[in-house]
């Protein structure tokens, strides 16, 4: 009896597993994507959704792994060593100073706005001392050299050497002549280096005498404006549509001033320590970035100092950068080498002033004021959050009223809890579930808006993102390998499904780039390798294989929900599947995220014709471990994979992955049958192997028929046409290949149209 109520209980057991099972694989299986691409955005997705912030963090602007090509720290001695008093940080000395002289660091220089100069003094004709930094030269091309030098030289000589760092070969030296007790500029050709990577970059003194030293700097040849090429080549292949400047909390503070940006580059005001021993200085101002847009074709984006700065040193600046020669600025502008202006019409007052929103807003107003005064059509953002809620949105409005063009805000996605009590798919789950979080955030801010009468042109710019996972670092610091894992990745693709889809209302998207987009590493060899992040090439690769008009598409796949963690996100009824859907009239773009963290998913495509079996591209980017990540040995590990593909209708969607369609077909034909009623008949696809679509003129008043006959005039199908249906769908299966002519007819018209069976 025992054993009897056992196996019962068995049979009922594995026949619930079963009953379960199916179900769960039912629902995968009924998982659709509904295209309606009779309803189409007419308002044109905006380039500036594919942005990026160039943030002063991290020596991403100056130092050997920064946007700015300059191989040399402290290039203008003007800080301290942490160890020597009488030397400049990240500066050496080369030789014996007990010995054969002093080296010392002195208040003054070159540069009246910098802060020391460096000196070398020798004791007799056999003395060698100098100054060293490591510097990384390359094998393929040379480097620009330059020093400000003068002094009482003796009997001695200034010497630029390129020195192997282990044995103190020398591979480079060349001997700097006529320096006197002024200051000069000495310019030096350095030649490419086999043997090494990196190098001893020494200013050296030989023999008697006394020289001073100011404003160094070492360059690779191949830089294109000052900027490294690495960083150029990246751009320029990207083109990011609009690039915000300059950085972060750097903005709103005292040492943000625009017009010590544009000086000559060697009279700068420098240091600046907002990050001592990382900051030093802003070669890269605000001319140099300007160009920088220019060159690869982006909006520039400037934040102005709105706590340090005055809405008329403001007007200046928009002088500055977009009035004619005849202005006092433009005047300037033209001197500094660009007499065209710059065209600039984004602006941004003011940096995280989150602390009081009435506050905020009543300083934004007079900037406002102020830009408007001079152009009526530049777009200006007002200093906003959302984590504030209502009260902060709304208190910002009542006070500016219309002034701002943008709400502009910054956001993270968390990826890692702030207790070891987790589990890991929760925390996979929390950061796929960004995109629902952007989703809700859009319709809160929308109905704040409604709720408050505020205007119906209120738009958000997203001008500064990033996901963080804390590290020792601080988490605004996190440069950890997790942070450029495969994972970023697929939430990157995720979260801009979600911003293109909402880019009428968030037409501004800026992604800070210093943290989370191009790792610097170096690799067996000692080459110092420039590597993207999966969220970089995901980025590069959606500015290009996105449409410009979103497609409605309607996605009914399994959802999941996160219990609460803290330091994560919590979200409820997050789809598995993620899908963003645009055309360029002449493409259907397709993309899809697989959140699921270990399983396929298969979804059918429903459209209103079949486009199954045209040729078309897949792009795919998938790893079995979602958790790997590019390196300096490897920096093409993950990457995205491009195949020709025949469309079908059903496609299975591997785990934690993004895929896209690149699918040819001429929409804008579609629409015009659409909306206007056309004496023509469209058939797609053509060529065909399965089946054909016929779309026929709308509104007829009569019924009418469609023919189809072969090459030889002989009739092999009919149909009668009784309704108002615009689709007609015809199988070709029993058709041999070959090509065929259509008649559709009523009683006011016959149209004929060819196609072709393959």
């Amino acid at each position: 009896m025992i054993k009897s109520r056992y196996k019962n209980f068995y049979k009922l057991f594995i026949s619930l597993f079963f009953i379960i099972l199916l179900s769960n694989l039912g629902l995968i299986a009924q998982s659709s994507i509904k295209i309606d691409t009779f309803r189409i955005n007419n308002q044109k997705i905006p380039k500036t959704i594919y942005g990026v912030f160039i943030d002063f963090l991290n020596d991403f602007i100056n130092g050997s792994n920064g946007l700015w090509a300059q191989e040399l720290y402290n290039r203008g001695f003007d800080m301290i060593s942490r160890n020597n008093s009488n030397l400049a940080y990240s500066w050496d000395i080369y030789g014996d100073v007990y010995l054969d002289g002093i080296i010392g660091l002195y208040q003054g220089g070159y540069n009246e706005n910098g802060r020391f100069y460096q000196k070398i003094t020798t004791y007799n004709s056999n003395s060698l001392l100098g100054i060293s930094q490591n510097v990384y030269v390359y094998d393929t091309v040379g480097g620009d050299f330059y020093v400000y030098l003068k002094g009482d030289l003796k009997n001695a000589k200034v010497e630029i050497a390129l020195i192997d760092t282990l044995s103190n070969e020398f591979y480079f030296s060349h001997q700097i002549d006529n320096i006197d007790t002024n200051w000069k500029k000495c310019e030096v050709k350095t030649p490419k280096i086999l043997n090494s990577h990196i190098v001893k970059l020494a200013i050296l003194l030989r023999g008697e005498g006394t020289v001073d030293i100011d404003e160094a700097s070492f360059m690779p040849s191949h830089n294109v404006g000052g900027v490294r090429k690495e960083y150029f080549d990246i751009f320029s292949r990207w083109k990011p549509g609009i690039i915000r400047y300059p950085g972060g909390a750097f903005a709103d503070t005292y040492l943000n001033i625009w017009q010590n940006s544009i000086t000559p580059i060697d009279k700068r005001v420098a240091p600046l320590e907002m990050h001592k021993y990382n900051d030093q200085r802003m070669d890269f101002g605000l001319t140099e970035y300007l160009n920088f847009c220019k060159l690869v074709e982006a909006e520039p984006h400037i934040l102005v100092n709105m706590i340090h700065g005055t809405p008329e040193g403001t007007k200046d600046l928009a002088e500055y950068c977009n009035a004619d020669t005849n202005t006092k600025y433009g005047k300037l502008r033209s001197e500094n080498g660009f007499k065209e202006p710059f065209n600039v019409k984004y602006w941004e007052i003011g940096n995280e002033e989150w602390d009081d929103a009435v506050e905020t807003a009543y300083k934004h107003i007079p900037f406002y004021d102020a830009l408007k005064s001079i152009d009526t059509n530049y777009k200006i953002m007002v200093c906003g959050n959302t984590w504030g809620g209502e009260k902060f949105f709304d208190d910002i409005y009542t006070t500016i009223g219309e002034k701002a063009d943008f709400y502009s805000y910054h956001d993270i996605t968390p990826g890692k809890p702030r207790t070891n009590n987790y589990d890991e798919k929760q925390r996979y789950y929390s950061v796929m579930g960004a995109s629902k979080i952007h989703d809700n955030t859009f319709q809160y801010i929308k109905w704040w808006a409604n709720k408050y009468n505020f205007s119906n042109k209120i738009k958000l710019a997203l001008t500064e993102y990033l996901i963080v996972y804390d590290v020792k670092a601080p988490e605004w610091l996190d440069t950890n390998y997790q942070n450029a894992s495969f994972e970023t990745g697929i939430w990157m693709a995720s979260v801009y499904n979600t911003f293109i889809k909402n880019s009428d209302f968030q037409p501004i998207f800026e992604k800070t780039f210093g943290l989370g987009h191009i790792r610097v590493g170096f690799n067996d060899k000692g080459e110092r390798i420039y590597y993207p992040s999966p969220i970089h090439t995901v980025m590069e690769f959606f500015r290009h294989h996105t449409g410009d008009y979103v497609v409605p598409a309607e996605i009914d796949c399994p959802t999941y929900s996160t219990e609460v963690i803290d330091g994560l996100y919590q979200s409820t009824d997050v789809p598995m599947l993620d899908v963003c859907v645009t055309s360029d009239m002449k493409k259907l773009f397709i993309s899809v995220v697989n959140k699921h963290i270990s399983d396929s998913l298969e979804a059918e495509f429903e459209f209103p014709y079949n486009i199954s079996g045209i040729n078309s591209k897949l792009f795919e980017l998938y790893e079995d471990d979602y958790r790997v990540f590019n390196s300096p040995n490897n920096p093409d590990l993950i990457k995205i994979r491009e195949k020709d593909y025949i469309f079908e209708n059903r496609y299975k969607f591997p785990p934690h992955s993004f895929t896209l369609f690149e699918i040819p077909f001429d929409l804008d034909e579609y629409l015009k049958y659409d909306s206007l009623e056309k004496n023509n008949v469209f058939i797609f696809p053509n060529p065909t192997t399965k089946e054909i679509q016929v779309l026929i003129p709308k509104g007829l008043s009569e019924p009418s028929e469609i023919q189809i006959f072969d090459i030889l005039g002989k009739k092999i199908y009919e149909k009668k046409i009784n309704d108002k249906s615009i689709f007609h769908k015809i199988n070709l299966n029993n058709f041999v290949k070959g090509t065929y002519i259509l008649i559709f007819k009523n009683k006011n018209m016959i149209i004929s149209e060819q196609f072709i069976k393959f």
